[in-house]
């Protein structure tokens, strides 16, 4: 398993940080070349294609790699049904593009959203694909596909900017190009999936749709918590201030967006091997959360100290003057990022469930506090974002892992000691500038949780 680990690590991880390398490129393109305005038009429309994406894909991924014995009939149903789902969804987008556009108080998301049409066909589809592939532990194809999926992405996207001047449509049209190409690659790539054939029997797959509706409903309200904000902030505050929390969020939120979703595809499939063994999957989830959480820790820490110069890059002043929203952002996502890994360990179980009602009570609680932060700034819904997201880390460690591993509280003491600490001198540093003793105190208690989480992922990588 340690070698399956490793290898799949440094193929992604290497994967994550040349992707990394890119999508910070091309955010610096969007800042120096799109105006608040045009970057909320792009953020408005992605964000809603992405919560119908969900519908579409409908755990049906992760149904192939919970799952063993996929037959020719079983995976033709099973293709069959996302098919006809994400027909339906992209059709009934299109249609109804412009209603949903006065929705969100803009109407030139509507041809960007009929655009958009596309991807919520093609994206789950190629999703399916890619779970057989992840099923077979092909790392390196993966890594391959997702490095040439973002230079083309970027390519795009830099095309329509500089050449055609496209504004916001450069989003629209390089995220649909990406798409397309990605679902080739996956298709070409032989693996164990059987023949998809002109089948279909709805008996032979009742227990993975099961799997799949728990999945969907737990998915749907993790996807609402992830873009109620920027809908929510776009229908109340405008489209321009959206544009400066998106441009915010997009650089704070990508650690998050590459390091749990490798962690998804290296853990995943592990521990689906042994779910049944409930000390062997304490140990190994215990092993991951040693990994991508100091990972995480390292990589925040690094965006916490040089905040001013990832903004002094950034040459619009609507960016620069608003450093303290920032700073207070990178540790919303990076609680973020905590809360999201737990969830990976439930998925494996099966226990889709118990994440969808963890998620719907998040759900609820985000919308209650976004309302009444809303009536302030984006500063008040920053930091409401943070407390939210710090009692849903509590309330997951000591409720929904419970009833998932065998971990006791001293081991999750020493998983989550390092993070704590970066956490409140962080935040304390936002509010309360020091100087002289303290700030040297400061600075070498963020330079110490930064060598001894770095240390951990070395010597898990050695390993």
């Amino acid at each position: 398993m340690k070698t399956i680990f490793s290898k799949s690590v440094k193929w992604l991880g290497g994967s994550a940080a040349i992707g990394a390398l890119i999508q910070i490129l091309q955010l610096l393109i969007m800042s120096k070349n799109l105006s608040p305005y045009e970057l909320g038009l792009g953020a408005a429309a992605m964000s809603f294609v992405f919560l119908i994406q969900v519908y579409a894909e409908m755990g049906v991924a992760n149904a192939v790699i919970h799952f063993d014995n996929w037959d020719e009939e079983k995976t033709s149903t099973f293709f069959l049904l996302n098919l006809m789902l994400c027909t339906l969804l992209a059709s009934l987008v299109y249609v109804f593009s412009t209603p949903i556009a006065s929705f969100l108080g803009e109407i030139k998301l509507d041809l960007m959203l009929q655009f958009l049409a596309l991807n919520i066909f093609f994206m789950p589809l190629g999703r399916v694909f890619q779970a057989f592939v992840q099923k077979d532990l092909f790392y390196e194809y993966i890594a391959k596909v997702e490095i040439i999926s973002k230079t083309l992405n970027l390519c795009v996207f830099s095309f329509f900017i500089f050449i055609y001047e496209s504004g916001a449509w450069a989003i629209i049209i390089a995220s649909v190009f990406s798409t397309l190409f990605t679902l080739s690659l996956y298709l070409y790539k032989k693996t164990s999936r059987p023949n998809i054939l002109l089948k279909f029997s709805f008996q032979s797959v009742q227990e993975e749709v099961r799997f799949c509706l728990f999945y969907l409903a737990d998915t749907l309200t993790s996807s609402l918590n992830n873009q109620l904000d920027v809908i929510m902030i776009g229908k109340f505050l405008g489209m321009e201030k959206l544009g400066v929390y998106a441009l915010f969020k997009q650089i704070c939120v990508k650690p998050y967006q590459i390091i749990n979703p490798l962690a998804v595809k290296v853990t995943l499939p592990l521990l689906s091997k042994v779910k049944n063994d409930t000390a062997l999957f304490s140990q190994r989830n215990t092993e991951f959360l040693y990994f991508f959480i100091p990972l995480l820790t390292c990589v925040y820490i690094l965006i916490s100290i040089f905040s001013e110069t990832i903004l002094s890059l950034i040459s619009r002043p609507e960016y620069i003057i608003n450093e303290k929203i920032f700073s207070v952002l990178a540790v919303m996502c990076f609680i973020k990022a905590l809360v999201s890994l737990n969830g990976i360990n439930v998925i494996a179980k099966g226990m889709s469930k118990l994440n969808f009602i963890f998620n719907l009570s998040l759900s609820m609680i985000l919308f209650l506090s976004l309302y009444f932060s809303l009536n302030y700034d984006l500063e008040s819904v920053a930091l409401v974002l943070v407390v939210t997201y710090m009692f849903a880390l509590f309330i997951n460690v000591c409720i929904v892992q419970n009833k998932i591993v065998a971990i006791n509280s001293v081991q999750w003491l020493k998983i989550y000691l390092l993070p704590s600490i970066f956490i409140s001198v962080t935040f304390l540093s936002i509010y309360f500038k020091v100087s002289g003793i303290y700030a040297v105190l400061q600075y070498s208690i963020i330079a110490l949780v930064f060598f001894l989480s770095l240390k951990r992922v070395v010597f898990k990588v050695i390993e």
